[in-house]
């Protein structure tokens, strides 16, 4: 998560991934973050998953992304959203300059 906020990787997806405006909690951006370090960390891409490790670690994660985690955050319809829209082929285009971008500031 830490290598996240050099890459500016929430700012980046909140851009194109966006949040819907009646949307509580962890925007998207901070969300795909989050996922991204538990599939990472427990090699376990799986929706359900997400939800238990979320909420084992709600004081870790408040603090990397700098609000409460709510029990209903990492639930498996937020990630399916999630993953519904980061699947469309113009989003991930517009995404990948940016995130390239990015990287090459932080190398």
């Amino acid at each position: 998560m830490g290598l996240a906020q050099h890459l500016h990787l929430v700012e980046v997806l909140e851009r194109h991934l966006g949040t819907h405006g009646l949307h509580q909690g962890w925007s998207n951006g901070h969300l795909a973050v989050g996922w991204v370090a538990d599939i990472l960390s427990h090699a376990d891409h799986r929706l359900s998953a997400g939800r238990d490790w979320a909420n084992s670690l709600p004081q870790t994660l408040a603090q990397c992304g700098g609000r409460p985690v709510r029990e209903v955050e990492w639930s498996d319809d937020r990630l399916g959203g999630l993953l519904r829209r980061r699947s469309q082929d113009s989003t991930w285009e517009a995404i990948a300059p940016e995130l390239w971008q990015a990287t090459v500031t932080v190398y």
